[in-house]
């Protein structure tokens, strides 16, 4: 339950900062490229958060938290998913574990849509860090145990031993 309250936590927050983030001018891309000075800043007041991204109209990264994108960047699959959903829906999407295109993390994306564009704006959550209990081992019941926690296809979201051999991994069967 702790990680559960966590998660939620998480999330509620996530989508109140990207709900107010969506009605900022300054945060679409614009067309010299430049993107809002919030990016530069954005990590070190909301150190929780992987990154924070911008997406374009053709769900391309336009702007990150991480540093300027070469380009208008392509991204992965299952973040383009996301993108497209939270733009056709009008709300918070939380997405699949991925990697990262600009980090190479393991992430889960958090997309919300900005109110007057076809933009999306999102914040990743890394998961070897995303529960209190990733990476812990005081919390074990006995030694040799471990915990993990894997989303609906079987994919794991964290674990509390060598995390950074499994998360993103498939263990359905």
């Amino acid at each position: 339950t702790i990680n559960a309250a966590h998660t939620e936590r998480l999330v509620n927050d996530a989508e109140w900062l990207l709900s107010g983030l969506s009605e900022r001018q300054l945060l679409g891309a614009r067309g010299d490229g430049q993107c809002d000075p919030l990016f530069l800043h954005f990590r070190d007041i909301h150190p929780r958060f992987a990154n924070l991204v911008l997406f374009d109209s053709a769900d391309r990264l336009a702007c990150s938290a991480l540093g300027k994108p070469p380009g208008r960047m392509e991204v992965p699959m299952a973040a383009q998913r996301v993108v497209r959903q939270a733009r056709a829906e009008r709300k918070l999407i939380v997405g699949p574990p991925h990697q990262s295109a600009v980090s190479g993390e393991w992430v889960v994306l958090l997309a919300y849509p900005v109110s007057a564009s076809d933009q999306v704006v999102g914040v990743s959550l890394g998961l070897l860090n995303l529960h209190p209990l990733a990476g812990s081992t005081s919390a074990m019941p006995q030694e040799g145990a471990y915990y993990a926690i894997l989303d609906r296809d079987g994919t794991v979201i964290a674990r509390s031993r060598d995390s950074e051999k499994t998360v993103g991994r498939n263990f359905r069967h």
